[in-house]
Parts: structure tokens; sequence; C-alpha cells
């Protein structure tokens, strides 16, 4: 083998083994892993009818101002509407306002948002904002958060 070649293996070989993270050793064996959870009774998976049971699910928990900020500004939201200035949209504040103590308010707004409108605030229409903008999860903890305002 020449020279050259010898010195281009031996980079081979060192490079090959840049960048590799070594695996963590095994843990002991008087840690035992965490058991799961007990499967649901029977009883508890069915409705009133021995139907399947509906099942609430709940992906975002309850926003604090910094990320609803980060979701209106994701989904655009922002260029229209503030917490507390009316804009091209109304403010949240404002919004708040109108839905307090309204039952099906969270519904109503969240459809709403989905489908676009015109008239409720001003006769400058909303656009549809479809869930490639913001998520079903997403949009419906906006609304709960507008509604706290």
């Amino acid at each position: 083998m020449n020279r050259l070649a010898l010195i281009a293996a031996l980079a081979a070989l060192m490079l090959a083994g840049c960048g590799k993270e070594a695996s963590p050793p095994p843990p002991p064996a008087s840690i035992k892993a965490p058991e799961a959870a007990p499967p649901l009774a029977p009883e508890a998976a069915k409705d009133a009818t021995g139907g399947p049971a509906p099942v609430a699910v709940t992906a975002i928990a309850a926003l604090d101002d910094k990320k609803a900020q980060e979701i209106m500004n994701k989904a655009g939201c922002a260029a229209c509407h503030a917490v507390d200035k009316k804009g091209v949209g109304p403010a949240y504040t404002d919004v708040a306002k109108k839905r307090k103590g309204e039952k099906g308010a969270a519904a109503m707004l969240v459809k709403k948002v989905r489908d676009g409108g015109v008239g409720a605030y001003g006769q400058i229409p909303m656009p549809p904002n479809p869930a490639s903008k913001i998520s079903d999860d997403e949009l419906k903890a906006m609304i709960d958060w507008v509604l706290t305002k």
C-alpha cells in the first residue's frame, strides 16, 4: 500500500468514529422499569347505553399570555387583532365583554374563526382560518384564553 493510500485509510477510520456518542450504560439490575397504569375497568369505558363512551382529549393546557401571543402571531391573528386595542378586527377584551356569560360562546367563536364572517363587529370581513394555520386544539385554547380577557 502506498503512503498516500495509508494516510487516506487512517483518516477515513478516524472520521468514521467522530460524532458518535457513546451509548449510556445499562441501568443497574436493582432499578425496575415503571409499571404501566392499570387498564380501565370495562364499565368505565361504556356509556349509559352500553356503547363506547366518548373520549375527551385536551391536548393544550390553558394558555398564558406569552403562549397565546405566539399562537396569534403564527396563525396571523395578530395582523388584525390585539388584546386591548381595536385594529382591523375587535380587541379581544371587547370580544370577551360581548360574550361574557353567553352559553355556547366558545363553540360559536371557534366556528366563526374557522368559517370567517362579517357583521358582528363591523363590516370588515374576517377571512376563514383553516386548520393549516391554527390547529383545532390551538384554536380552542385561544378562544378560551380570549374569553378570559
